[in-house]
């Protein structure tokens, strides 16, 4: 039994002079060896692991190990080797707490000299590692369920499509004993592989987690999806390389990247598109919402330029500024709303762009007859009416047991900016507390569903959310982003530059993010 001294110094005082006294004097030339630095101990399958880096004239080490509710170490292990810097910990308990500490030794018998050594210890928690069990196709999606690592405080679950080279974190399950969950998001005729991991909270900062279980994979069969159950699908759009640099945009592929991650923490199945034409996005429009139901609801996000195409024109088409090899074309409102019209179910519509951009004053635009050069004004009153026209068709409404509607009107948008104004890029702190730049309306939308702009991490809960049932609703994103965007606005340029949010309809109980 080594006990877990306070003052490692002092006892090494002690030894040495005991090693004086009772040796020869050629032995008082002796030095000890240096502690062991860098001390680890991660999970491995079956094991704790320790590793550190290599003591100085030490001839092998000597491994300790402690409970929480201990107060002294006890030896596990002698090293007789002093290239061996790692160890194995196989009797460790799972669901246990441990603290570990090296010492290097030199000499033998009466000749021996330790080093000094962390008394207080490397903490770990020994967490078995959970393997998926099985995958089950459902009518209502895929069904995973895994073995049990104990005393866990829970369970990350990650999922990919096939081809994907990493995966994403699909969902975080509390509690050890809490071992299946249903992916309702999957899109059928799909692969995807799925992954598990335990975790168990140290403190407010700090986690451990187990070894990753192998990924398993599955399909989901078309058609299984069960009549009157919503499927969430998201097509996000992210144009910011446009044919002059001076044009470019630095905050929205930092936009396209909060809102994959904000979405796919809300089980929206995701594409993406970045930097493409015209027509690579009307044709990605009925791929991405293929099998689309009317119970099912369809997200359009996009960050970019927009433009109108005459300012003297008050029936005017808003339109967005897509670039395509050296020129920008034109994707009007009127023909992105005739695309999505052609989707089944409900369609979400979040614009992050204004009438004059960041400053596009001539374009070229291709049409059915050639090309032609022309100037383009900006008419953000036009830009944001048509977005409200454009998509404003009406039908009958239907409420949930939680209150959340279910089915009202076609259309449900949220523009970026009100009339006569600039949807701005501003720089955003982060939770870790850099600052990077994004979309003011993006940066509300993400923040308000709980996610921060910068780690891409859901925070736990969701500011927007105030009456607390775990679901954002179109008016609490619209209430929240319109006062985050407002004073973004204000602060990094003036309270004439201020950016008003738009949205239609006024007071909709269509649930966009649910945890």
């Amino acid at each position: 039994m080594k006990t877990r001294l306070k003052h490692p110094s002092l006892c090494l005082l002690i030894c040495l002079l005991l090693a004086f006294a009772c040796t020869p004097v050629m032995a008082s030339t002796a030095k000890a060896p240096s502690p062991p630095w860098n001390i680890q101990a991660k999970n491995v399958t079956g094991a704790v692991k320790l590793t550190w880096n290599p003591s100085s004239g030490a001839d092998g080490y000597i491994i300790f190990r402690a409970l929480r509710e201990d107060t002294s170490f006890q030896t596990i292990k002698q090293i007789k080797d002093a290239k061996t810097v790692s160890y194995l910990d196989k009797t460790a308990v799972p669901g246990v707490e441990y603290f570990y500490s090296v010492k290097a030794y030199q000499g033998s018998g009466k000749n021996i000299l330790y080093s000094e050594y962390d008394s207080y210890g490397v903490p770990i928690c020994f967490l078995a590692k959970p393997e998926i069990t099985k995958l089950t196709d459902t009518a209502k999606g895929v069904t995973l369920q895994w073995s049990q690592s104990v005393k866990a405080s829970g369970y990350i679950l990650y999922r990919k499509l096939s081809g994907d080279k990493s995966y994403s974190r699909l969902t975080t399950v509390a509690g050890d004993s809490v071992l299946s969950y249903t992916d309702a998001s999957v899109e059928s005729g799909k692969t995807y592989t799925y992954t598990v991991k335990a975790y168990k909270r140290h403190n407010n900062l700090t986690s451990y987690s187990s070894v990753t279980s192998a990924g398993k994979s599955i399909r989901h069969a078309a058609g299984t999806t069960s009549a009157g159950s919503t499927v969430y699908r998201a097509l996000v759009v992210g144009e910011y390389i446009y044919p002059k640099s001076e044009d470019n945009l630095t905050g929205a592929p930092n936009d396209v990247k909060v809102m994959q991650a904000l979405l796919k923490g809300s089980k929206y199945s995701v594409k993406t598109l970045e930097n493409k034409s015209k027509a690579d996005i009307l044709n990605a429009i009925p791929t991405a919402f293929a099998n689309a139901d009317n119970n099912d609801t369809s997200l359009f996000y996009y960050t970019g330029h927009g433009v109108t195409s005459d300012v003297s024109d008050p029936t005017s088409n808003g339109a967005l500024a897509v670039p395509n090899k050296n020129i920008v074309e034109t994707l009007t409102l009127q023909e992105l709303a005739d695309a999505l019209n052609r989707i089944p179910g409900r369609i979400v519509v979040l614009l992050d762009c204004c009438g004059s951009g960041a400053g596009i004053s001539s374009v070229s635009v291709k049409n059915g007859k050639g090309s032609a050069s022309f100037t383009e004004s900006f008419h953000p009153r036009a830009f944001n009416q048509k977005a409200v026209q454009a998509f404003s068709t009406r039908s009958d409404s239907a409420v949930s047991k939680y209150g959340e509607l279910i089915n009202k009107g076609k259309f449900f948008v949220i523009t970026a900016a009100s009339t006569w104004e600039k949807s701005f890029e501003v720089p955003v702190k982060t939770a870790s507390g850099n600052t990077v730049k994004g979309g003011a309306f993006t940066c509300g939308i993400a923040n308000g569903a709980g996610f921060d702009y910068g780690s891409l991490e859901y925070g736990g809960s969701m500011p927007a959310d105030t009456n607390g049932n775990n679901r954002l609703t179109l008016e609490e994103a619209f209430v929240y982003t319109y006062f985050k965007a407002s004073t973004l606005s204000k602060t990094y340029f003036s309270a004439e530059n201020e950016q008003h949010v738009m949205r239609f309809p006024s007071n909709s109980g269509l649930v966009l993010f649910k945890r």
